[in-house]
């Protein structure tokens, strides 16, 4: 902070003993030249922080700025997954109400379990369908039709 106060401390007097110096010189050419040594010099006030001769200070925030950043990108990107991951459940989930209205059968819940390869970005699923004990006897028919439209694995749990 004492950096800053002192910044601010320098371009201010070297601002305001630019101006008295420019109000008491008179036009032409001499004005001239001292507007653009006083443009340089307030420049050069202005940039001085960045050119102080402590670069490791510099760098040390950067470091400390690019971990934070790094560490915000992460829990980004795991809360998008995540979020992504619950959508395609839910997604998948209706599907196979659906598919199962379709048939004319009643079910009591359906869970999703999703294995997701999130370096190929591949997912794999299986759908455990809850149904009433009067669809035991057809297991394998509704099991067989559910795995050829729905592309994967179906278990079916009778209660």
């Amino acid at each position: 902070m004492e950096v800053i106060r002192a910044w601010a401390f320098a371009l201010c007097a070297a601002l305001i003993a630019g101006s008295m110096l420019k109000i008491l010189l008179p036009g032409g050419n001499m004005n001239r030249v001292y507007s653009l040594t006083l443009s340089v010099f307030i420049l050069c006030v202005i940039l001085s922080p960045f050119f102080d001769g402590r670069p490791e200070f510099r760098l040390e925030i950067n470091a400390h700025a690019a971990q934070e950043a790094m560490v915000r990108a992460q829990a980004l990107e795991d809360l998008v997954q995540e979020q992504s991951i619950r959508a395609a459940i839910s997604g998948v989930e209706k599907i196979v109400a659906v598919k199962l209205a379709e048939m004319g059968i009643n079910h009591r819940g359906v869970t999703i379990n999703m294995d997701y390869d999130g370096q190929n970005g591949h997912a794999r699923f299986e759908a455990v369908i809850f149904l009433g004990e009067e669809w035991q006897e057809s297991e394998q028919r509704i099991a067989r039709e559910l795995e050829n439209n729905l592309g994967f694995s179906v278990i079916l749990l009778f209660s």
